[in-house]
């Protein structure tokens, strides 16, 4: 892509405080949407994605990302000739992906006469029976966004978008598999 550096530097400038703690953009991509065949004028226009990956550190960064998107719109359509339509974020973060890990004694997860390790089997094998049968995994993801969007709601964070992500990340995946 002839001007990806150019346009990479140009947003960066916009971000001096993010660059100095080894954030900013770190990488563009674009591509082309051509329109549907049975669309009509002025429905009918190719469009031009221009997707900026920003590394916003420990920051939420939608406001940094919109802040980049607004202010690089008129450079770019300035190289490229070019209308922009609309600078925002997308919430589908395909490069920031959190896990977690934690170990739960068996001897703690008696429950109900079943013995911990008998609990800890079930549990595994309701995880690969969410891993298999789509139902279930609608199901097993709803219930594991429940205590997600709890701590979200709790700290302050855009929830919405949390689910919105985590329900594209598990239909990618679902299609990976």
């Amino acid at each position: 892509m002839k001007n990806k550096a150019t346009i990479i530097a140009k947003g960066n400038e916009f971000i001096p405080f993010m660059v100095s703690i080894g954030g900013g953009i770190k990488d563009m991509k674009a591509y082309a949407l051509d329109p549907p065949a049975e669309s009509m004028p002025p429905h009918n226009c190719r469009m031009t994605i221009c997707n900026l990956y920003v590394d916003v550190k420990e920051a939420m960064g939608a406001n940094i990302v919109n802040t980049i998107a607004e202010r690089i719109s008129p450079f770019i359509s300035e190289i490229t000739h070019a209308r922009t339509g609309i600078c925002i974020l997308s919430n589908l973060s395909e490069s920031r992906l959190a896990r977690s890990y934690f170990e739960v004694p068996t001897s703690i997860m008696k429950w109900k006469g079943v013995s911990g390790e008998e609990v800890a089997t079930r549990l595994i094998q309701t995880y690969e029976f969410a891993k298999r049968d789509i139902h279930r995994t609608v199901t097993h993801n709803k219930g594991i966004m429940n205590g997600i969007d709890a701590v979200a709601i709790a700290t302050g964070q855009d929830w919405r978008a949390i689910e919105a992500a985590c329900h594209t990340y598990a239909y990618f995946s679902k299609l990976m598999t």
